[in-house]
């Protein structure tokens, strides 16, 4: 075990590499998304409509993926404004920034079931792909609120020259999910819009 000096346990640790350590994982977590679109396999006596049909049957992957970057490209943006404001970390605020670490990072697997099962004619399949895709955007939003509410308990974290931190995210998010004719990607877009 690692002891600090008694002037590093009072200041708190740098934010250094918490943000190398968070911008790594979320630039992995948004290279993931790529590995659920594939390349078409076609034989090189196929006609090119060949090709192009399968392209078609890809465009839900492909939604799915737009939708999951722009979502982890938004909590990226969070969490890099939020570190305008934080100086210094604690043990809590080090737990807690994993745990979001972890929901982003396992968005690439709910974003793939989400362009596998979410436009085809089994609705209960679809449905389980939503919930599991609404479920960790939910957690994230969690993770993130506490990460952002944190230095707001515990002032020595905060910058004194940068004011008072701003709360990035509501929960608000999850009131829209409710609606039975709203999928995740629609309660997400409702929420941005403020619907």
């Amino acid at each position: 075990m690692i002891r600090l000096r008694r002037s590093q346990a009072v200041a708190g640790l740098t934010t250094g590499r918490i943000t190398a350590f968070s911008d790594g994982v979320f630039s992995i977590a948004i290279t993931l998304l790529v590995l659920n679109l594939r390349v078409p396999t076609v034989l090189p006596s196929e006609s090119p409509g060949n090709v192009l049909d399968q392209l078609r049957t890809q465009w839900p992957n492909l939604l799915s993926y737009i939708l999951s970057f722009v979502i982890i490209g938004i909590y990226w943006i969070a969490h890099h404004n939020m570190f305008h404001y934080i100086k210094r970390s604690n043990r809590a605020f080090l737990w807690i920034n994993i745990l979001l670490l972890m929901c982003v990072a396992f968005i690439p697997f709910p974003a793939g079931l989400l362009g596998q099962f979410s436009f085809i004619e089994q609705p209960l399949l679809a449905r389980v792909a939503e919930i599991i895709y609404a479920s960790n955007l939910i957690l994230t939003n969690l993770m993130l609120s506490l990460l952002c509410s944190l230095p707001g308990f515990d002032r020595p974290l905060v910058s004194k020259s940068a004011g008072k931190p701003d709360r990035l995210f509501s929960f608000s998010f999850v009131l829209h999910l409710p609606k039975p004719h709203r999928s995740p990607p629609d309660a997400y877009i409702a929420y941005q819009r403020g619907a």
